[in-house]
């Protein structure tokens, strides 16, 4: 990335080349860049001299050094649904937890699904999908059977 600078960069004196011969570099340009741009901060003025170089020492300090990225954290592991009912029902999945709360708003609403997507709070099309997805079915009415009043031809 090449930004424009506001004033000229500052000179370098030979001392500051020869002491920046010696010393360690970072392996890639952004390393590198912001070693530069260290140099030019700490003197705005006049020529980068062997001391401001030295000063670069504060890179090479193993604390700023980044390591080995964190373990990432180990999650529970899912109920075995061999162990019977007991162990799936203590950690429900997501869609458990959807049917639940579609079956009961489907009841509380009387099997009305206008009424129940909206106060759900999603399409009438995807309420119905959801219903023949989990093949739900009103207690009344057999499953594969249709809910409600018989449609006119």
């Amino acid at each position: 990335r090449r930004r424009s600078a506001p004033h000229d960069p500052p000179a370098v004196t030979p001392a500051a080349l020869e002491a920046a011969g010696a010393r360690p570099w970072p392996t890639n340009a952004r390393g590198v860049e912001a070693a530069a741009a260290l140099l030019c901060a700490w003197r705005p003025r006049g020529p980068i001299d062997a001391d401001d170089v030295a000063r670069l020492a504060v890179l090479d300090d193993p604390r700023l050094q980044l390591g080995p990225a964190p373990p990432r954290p180990v999650r529970a592991p899912r109920p075995d649904p061999t162990q019977g009912p007991a162990a799936a029902e203590e950690q429900p999945t997501l869609e458990a937890l959807e049917r639940r709360t579609i079956a009961a708003r489907l009841e509380q609403h009387g099997w009305q699904q206008g009424e129940t997507a909206r106060s759900l709070g999603i399409d009438r099309k995807t309420l119905y999908r959801k219903i023949r997805g989990y093949g739900l079915a009103p207690a009344a009415v057999a499953p594969g059977e249709r809910p409600g009043p018989p449609r006119a031809r």
